[in-house]
Parts: C-alpha cells; sequence; structure tokens
C-alpha cells in the first residue's frame, strides 16, 4: 500500500517505483520476515509505504504475518492473531474507514467463517470493499492529505474510492480464502477496460483454486 502524504512533503525526487514490492517477494524464497528486514535497508530509495506479508505452512500449521512501513522509524513486526486492517495510512494513526473496516471484517469472519457458508462469506466480503459511505470527517485523513480539495478527501474516506477528476479509484478487488489443509480460494473482481466513468462499468470475476504445497510450490486448477 502507498502511504498518502501532505502535498507540501512531496519532495519531487525520483524513486523507485513501489508497485514490485510485493511481486518480488512472491516469486522470491525467503520468508516475510528475511524479506522486509532487507528492504528496511533500502526503505529510503521509496515513497512512503505499507508492506504486509503472509507465510502459510500447511504441513505444520502454521501462519506468520509480518508487516513493515517506513512511514515509521520501526523494524518489521510480527502480527498476533486476530483481525487486522489497513489503508493508505500510517498503521499506528489509522483513518475511520480502517478502523470501521476492521470491526465489519471481524463480524462478517465470526458470522460466515464456517463450513458450508464460503459463499456468503465472499459475498458479504464484498460487499465491504464497495462499502461507498463517505467515513467524514476524519482528522487523521486531513492531516495526511493535507492540500488535496475537500471533494478528494471526502472520496478517499470511503472504502470505495472514486476520484473522477483525478480518474483514480477502486478498480479491483480480492478474496483469498485458505483453509487449514492449504487448499485456497482466489476470488478477484475487477473493473473492465476500457473504464467509461459516465456509465455503469462492467466487472469480470476470476476465481481461481489450487492448493498450498510444501515447500511453498503451487498446484493449480481453474
Amino acid at each position: 500500500l502507498n502511504i498518502i502524504q501532505p502535498l507540501d512533503e512531496i519532495t519531487g525526487d525520483e524513486k523507485l517505483p513501489r508497485g514490485h514490492l510485493a511481486v518480488r517477494y512472491l516469486e522470491g524464497g525467503q520468508d516475510g520476515m528475511s524479506y522486509l528486514r532487507d528492504l528496511r535497508r533500502k526503505a529510503s530509495d521509496y515513497d512512503r509505504f505499507l508492506l504486509v506479508t503472509l507465510d502459510i505452512s500447511p504441513a505444520r500449521q502454521d501462519i506468520q504475518a509480518c508487516c513493515y512501513t517506513n512511514a515509521l522509524d520501526s523494524p518489521p513486526v510480527h502480527l498476533k492473531p486476530g483481525f487486522h486492517a489497513f489503508g493508505n495510512s500510517n498503521p499506528l494513526r489509522p483513518w475511520r474507514k480502517v478502523v470501521e473496516s476492521r470491526a465489519q471484517f471481524g463480524d462478517i469472519v465470526l458470522r460466515q467463517g464456517k463450513a458450508g457458508r464460503k459463499q456468503a462469506l465472499v459475498d458479504e466480503l464484498i460487499a465491504m470493499m464497495n462499502n461507498s459511505t463517505e467515513y467524514f470527517p476524519d482528522d487523521q485523513l486531513l492531516k495526511d492529505a493535507e492540500g488535496r480539495s475537500e471533494e478528494s478527501l471526502r472520496s478517499l474516506s470511503s472504502v470505495f474510492v472514486r476520484v473522477e477528476d483525478e480518474y483514480y479509484g477502486s478498480r479491483t478487488h480480492s478474496v483469498i480464502l485458505v483453509d487449514a489443509r492449504g487448499c485456497v480460494d482466489y476470488i478477484e473482481r475487477t473493473m473492465q477496460q476500457p473504464i467509461d466513468l459516465n456509465g455503469n462499468e462492467p466487472w469480470v470475476t476470476t476465481r481461481l483454486q489450487f492448493g498450498i504445497q510444501e515447500p511453498g510450490s503451487l498446484v493449480s486448477r481453474l
């Protein structure tokens, strides 16, 4: 995730792109904590970001979740078991929509995260990500995104972001479910291109199922 900064803090200095950071982790052979520790050594090469890694070992029934942001002068941390939510802000100072969504996420999982309710779980999670409620005003958002128009701030305050003037917003939602045996359901709902903001944009849903194989290789079946 990119961390939003006040406009007057953006220097214009050339930085490395952040989009490949997650891809390098997935394609590499390091565990999440090792990858994030190495990344911290060159964190100043990038604008502010937050990266969460997840290492799953079905054979050992073990999950290791880690998080790092160069918005803080702190090392990567292991995440404790529980419900976590992240946004385009410092994780220690979350926006209102992140706090609200974490509560909604926990409620959905507790109600629908049971055998035989997989589709209901997916449907409710997708609906949560489509939430266009504006959690505004938000004092933390106003500080983090200072210098932007009120219209942009209002758009950023909702889970489903749509800033038409900047042609910027949410266009892909992903749900990843992993059971105790390492069976994965990957559901992605993305806005079909070319995107027409003046119309009713069609969405395309892709579903993949695959098993996590030890050590870390994947077998996919469509």
